[in-house]
């Protein structure tokens, strides 16, 4: 009972596919990249909506102290993946 599929990733240089230019936009899709989300059945009744977050990306401890933290951000940025995840779903 479960569904998975992966895509690549998608960098736009030109253009906002929401703006008015009716979406044109200039991107390029990458290779090397990609995300994969998958689904899973719950029991009947279970509601549940469960993210697994990234322990790597979404860390809320870092044992190296602040150097830890700001290499973490320096690879991540600032928010990482769960607050695109809960956005995509909202």
């Amino acid at each position: 009972n479960k569904v998975q599929e992966s895509c690549n990733a998608r960098v736009g240089l030109v253009g906002n596919p929401s703006d008015q230019f009716n979406g044109k936009t200039l991107a390029l899709l990458l290779g090397n990249f990609e995300a994969t989300v998958w689904i899973e059945a719950l029991p009947p009744g279970d509601s549940r909506v469960l993210i697994p977050s990234d322990p790597e990306a979404d860390g809320t401890e870092f044992k190296g102290g602040l150097h830890s933290l700001q290499a973490t951000v320096d690879v991540y940025g600032y928010y990482g993946t769960l607050r695109i995840l809960q956005a995509a779903c909202k």
